[in-house]
């Protein structure tokens, strides 16, 4: 007797969550090392204000790796909260849309946020979210060190509303945070990556 099977169907792609939040925020980070603690410490002051009106996912990582492509699904707009050795003492703060970035990398599981967008082109088949990176002034990273009193300056600025916003927007970040920044500006300065 002979029996002959059908050959097998290629594999179908993995199915893209939908959106179920406007935005994910990952505030990357470790918070025993000193100013890298940025990312965490702002997702607990954001944790403390009302969200946008389409909700947020808060998530707290080290590091970026491929399986926060996952993460990233749930939402519209990502923005990532990272701590940033290269601003100037007159920056406390600055903000950039993020592009894709699907260049070969070499062999290790941590990703820019660039790499984590291009890596979701290539495992979910479709344009990543719009995203940007929210770069915090960092001073050391430092291991078993505390953050720096420059930072601790910034989160009190935040905090207590006394932050210069007015290049975010006219009304202060905390009480709307960015989000029409990141939607009307960040248009206009399209060209930049992180």
């Amino acid at each position: 007797m002979n029996i002959s099977a059908a050959p097998p169907s290629p594999p179908s792609p993995p199915r893209q969550p939908e959106p179920q939040v406007d935005w994910v925020i990952f505030g990357i980070g470790n918070r025993s090392r000193g100013d890298d603690a940025a990312g965490p410490l702002i997702l607990d002051w954001l944790a403390d204000q009302p969200p946008p009106p389409g909700g947020w996912l808060l998530l707290e990582v080290f590091q970026l790796q491929p399986e926060h492509v996952l993460d990233m699904a749930l939402g519209r707009q990502v923005l990532f909260i990272d701590a940033d050795l290269g601003l100037t003492a007159q920056e406390a703060w600055r903000v950039a849309p993020c592009a894709p970035d699907t260049r070969p990398r070499s062999f290790s599981h941590h990703l820019t946020p660039a790499q984590l967008l291009g890596a979701f082109s290539q495992i979910c088949a479709n344009p990543p979210p719009a995203a940007w990176v929210w770069h915090i002034r960092a001073e050391h990273l430092n291991l078993g060190h505390p953050p720096s009193l420059g930072l601790h300056h910034i989160l009190n600025r935040l905090k207590h509303g006394r932050a210069d916003t007015s290049a975010l927007h006219g009304q202060g970040l905390p009480q709307i945070f960015i989000w029409d920044f990141f939607t009307q500006k960040a248009q206009k300065n399209g060209d930049q990556i992180c």
